[in-house]
């Protein structure tokens, strides 16, 4: 892609959409359309999604890190301290 192509809304709108698994038939008929029209097209769809996909994947991990956090810090604070015993 290169670095002066400046999407259209319509199409950031559109791989939206399909990166949120909220794509009815007539806008998937018209991304495909977009998609098949221009190279640039099909590289910022795959950039698009492959951001996506890793920002959903670093959110996760980091509110699994989080929840593993608080189980260790429960178990932690349900177990008597050696100076209690």
């Amino acid at each position: 892609m290169t670095s002066d192509f400046r999407p259209s809304r319509r199409l950031r709108e559109l791989v939206d959409l399909a990166c949120t698994d909220q794509l009815t038939e007539q806008p998937r008929l018209e991304l495909d359309q977009l998609l098949r029209e221009s190279d640039q097209h099909c590289d910022f769809y795959l950039a698009y999604c492959r951001l996506h996909a890793e920002v959903a994947l670093l959110t996760r991990a980091d509110h699994a890190s989080l929840s593993v956090f608080a189980a260790v810090q429960a178990q932690l604070d349900s177990t008597p301290s050696p100076a209690s015993l």
